[in-house]
């Protein structure tokens, strides 16, 4: 019966439903390193070869090749038996000069430069000796059936043998030569791209020179060739300190959540579980991308007390929040699905969930959840033990407060005392407008009339103790009339 009634509980998301929900909800572990340390290492990476000697393995190959294909004939079976396996195993001879020539290529000789560093790490992938020793020892083998033919090998099985031995020989060598090669044009390739080969790390971290640590950051600075050598020069970021923290998403509400400053993030020290806000440094690129340089900065109290002592009232008024776009959903760390999209839909095997969010749900079952027309499918492939539904704590009071709050914030943030002048210039400026305006306007006016006045008065009125103007004009004309009167 007990077994029944817990299979019966599996198929149900909420197990339990808790408003456990405040203003933040754990997401997943992290490690961030408060001081950084950097090195310099250089590689030199052995291309000893010769365009010559790519050439003349190139003919050895075909050269033992056309023995071979000499000695089976055109006999079915012995072709069947050799050359295919003899066919394949020279074209990997083939592909191996191929990439033997372009890394030679890309290793040209330059000016000497001086090694950058004295903890040097050498990479040897390929060894041309090696691969020629093996080569003598084929030419050897292939030798020793110089008197065979299609008629003598199809009767002796010791000749069949011989050949065998050889077939497997040959294989074998072109296999490792073009793996080899191949890979070592991989590895020259990426440096030259300044990308620094993944499977180096391990290999350089024993190196006695380079200080143990882990999660360093390989950064490729420069590549320049020398005589069978690509040098390459690496700087190595080494986290020194490192701290643990559990990385915390604040839950928004209405648009609103709890306040940081751009680049910031909220994390719970997992040794003093205090609340911090993290500032990791994104401006070097030899930082460790899985353990980057942070700034750990202490969250104000009397905030930080009144959030973990889950004071509502007094942690709203204490806290400062800020508008956000919020994360509309998305897997939490310990497989909780966390939903915070506005207007968002949730269903379970049919079933529909009626809280609004923020909401985390711990389900073994498919969840689809529909915001704005977008549908996002949740499926579980960990065991929840405990399914369940958690949503907020908060009532729509205390939702109100904190959107008041927190718009009241986005304001005064934004709040600039040299803008604020500026605009109290323009308004007054609106306000005196009219004014301006009308006393111009009156001016002018008043101007105008003036002028009439003036015209009169230069026509009609004298300065005082002057002669008037009528005066003098009667004056003129007696002056006048009398000297015509004595021309007479």
């Amino acid at each position: 019966m007990r077994f029944i009634l817990g299979v019966l509980l599996q198929q149900v998301v909420v197990n339990q439903a808790a408003n456990d929900l405040l203003f933040y909800v754990e997401d997943r572990p992290m490690q961030v390193s408060t001081s950084l340390e950097n090195m310099r290492i250089n590689a030199k990476v052995e291309v000893n070869t010769t365009v010559d000697s790519i050439k003349s393995r190139d003919a050895i190959a075909k050269n033992m090749q056309k023995r071979v294909l000499e000695l089976v004939g055109t006999d079915v079976g012995l072709k069947t038996q050799y050359m295919t396996a003899i066919e394949e195993a020279t074209k990997d001879f083939l592909q191996a000069g191929s990439c033997l020539m372009l890394a030679h290529n890309m290793v040209v000789p330059t000016d000497a430069v001086k090694q950058s560093s004295t903890c040097i790490y050498e990479y040897k992938v390929w060894d041309a000796a090696e691969t020629d020793e093996a080569l003598k020892e084929l030419l050897v083998l292939i030798s020793k059936m110089k008197d065979y033919t299609t008629a003598t090998l199809l009767g002796d099985a010791a000749q069949k043998l011989a050949l065998s031995n050889f077939k497997e020989k040959y294989v074998e060598i072109g296999e490792k030569f073009k793996d080899d090669a191949c890979t070592l044009l991989s590895v020259v390739d990426r440096l030259s791209a300044l990308v620094f080969p993944e499977e180096w790390q391990g290999q350089i971290e024993t190196m006695a020179c380079l200080r143990h640590s882990y999660s360093e950051k390989y950064t490729v600075r420069e590549c320049y060739g020398g005589e069978g050598f690509l040098n390459v020069d690496i700087e190595v970021g080494l986290p020194t300190v490192v701290k643990k923290f559990m990385k915390v998403t604040p839950l928004n509400y209405e648009g609103y959540e709890l306040y940081r400053e751009p680049g910031h993030i909220f994390a719970i020290d997992s040794t003093t579980n205090q609340l911090k806000y993290l500032k990791c440094n994104e401006g070097i690129d030899w930082n460790s991308d899985s353990m980057p340089l942070c700034k750990v900065i202490p969250m104000p109290e009397p905030c930080q007390t009144f959030l973990i002592s889950e004071e509502i009232s007094l942690a709203i008024a204490a806290c400062d929040f800020g508008k956000y776009d919020p994360t509309i959903v998305d897997r939490l760390g310990d497989d909780g699905i966390l939903i915070m999209g506005k207007g968002a839909k949730v269903r379970e095997e049919g079933r529909n969930i009626p809280q609004k969010p923020p909401l985390v749900i711990y389900s073994n079952n498919v969840l689809n959840v529909e915001v704005a027309g977008e549908t996002y499918t949740f499926s579980n492939q960990v065991k929840i033990k405990y399914p369940q539904l958690m949503f907020s704590r908060l009532d729509a009071t205390q939702i109100a407060a904190l959107v008041y709050k927190g718009s009241w914030g986005d304001f005064w943030r934004a709040f600039n005392i040299t803008d604020y002048i500026q605009y109290i210039i323009i308004l007054i400026e609106g306000l005196l407008a009219p004014v301006t305006l009308t006393t111009a306007i009156y001016t002018f006016c008043k101007c105008k009339n003036c002028k009439r006045i003036g015209d009169t008065v230069d026509e009609n009125m004298q300065p005082r103790g002057s002669i008037p103007m009528r005066d003098l004009n009667r004056r003129l004309n007696f002056e006048q009339n009398r000297a015509l009167l004595m021309k007479n």
